[in-house]
């Protein structure tokens, strides 16, 4: 290519920089690095502790409970009636109620506080509630823990003073004002993963199931219909 005539003279400025550069002692880019860690974890709250929205978890104790956490509300504790106040209760009737939220809404602690208004809780009774003494008490107990969509059955921990299987009521769902439900310190038993996760998989599957009347496309008449057109 042809020069017009002019003459461009390389920048030392780029280089002089870079001298300037290597001459602060890397004693002094340690140190401004230092201060601008402290002054991050300064400015910078956290919110979650290093699982997250999760306190720890707790050990395992048997296949469905786990120790007890008494600073951290988790999805499935079980309280006793006399823990809320009674003005605050449905019914006299109901021996224990389940914590049905999900723990990560329930996380308090560095700065954080519950922000739900409301705590929702299933009722939970002790077996001989659900089932009645005769011939068919065996076949009874048998419908509750292997068929009916709309309980959970929970064994008996005598350990904790829990003599009896409870069974909760999926039927049954109460929603309690925050204020007035009981502190973590206050249940009597807590669920273990993955028995937790288990019930209320199961749950799920009962409370959102959605009726749909397939009479129409179950009919003979639309089968043999469909086959025709096959």
């Amino acid at each position: 290519m042809t020069s017009l005539g002019l003459t461009v003279q390389p920048s030392n400025s780029t280089h002089q920089c870079g001298q300037n550069y290597q001459r602060l002692p890397t004693i002094w880019i340690w140190i401004l690095f230092m201060i601008w860690k402290k002054l991050k974890t300064l400015f910078t709250k956290r919110q979650h502790n290093k699982d997250g929205n999760f306190p720890p978890a707790t050990l395992s104790l048997t296949e469905c409970y786990a120790e007890i956490d008494t600073k951290n509300r988790w999805q499935g504790d079980i309280y006793p009636k006399n823990a809320f106040w009674p003005e605050s209760l449905p019914t006299q009737d109901v021996p224990y109620w389940m914590l049905l939220n999900r723990t990560c809404q329930l996380y308090e602690g560095e700065g954080r506080r519950v922000k739900l208004p409301y705590l929702n809780y299933i009722a939970v009774y002790p077996i001989n509630k659900f089932v009645s003494v005769g011939k068919t008490l065996k076949n009874q107990i048998d419908h509750i823990i292997k068929k009916q969509e709309s309980v959970i059955f929970m064994p008996a921990y005598p350990e904790k003073g829990i003599d009896l299987p409870l069974v909760g009521n999926f039927n049954l769902v109460y929603t309690f004002a925050l204020d007035s439900t009981p502190s973590a310190s206050k249940k009597i038993l807590q669920l273990s993963s993955p028995f937790c996760e288990h019930t209320f998989q199961k749950f799920a599957r009962f409370f959102y199931t959605v009726g749909f009347d397939d009479s129409n496309i179950k009919s003979k008449e639309y089968i043999t219909l469909l086959v025709k057109e096959l």
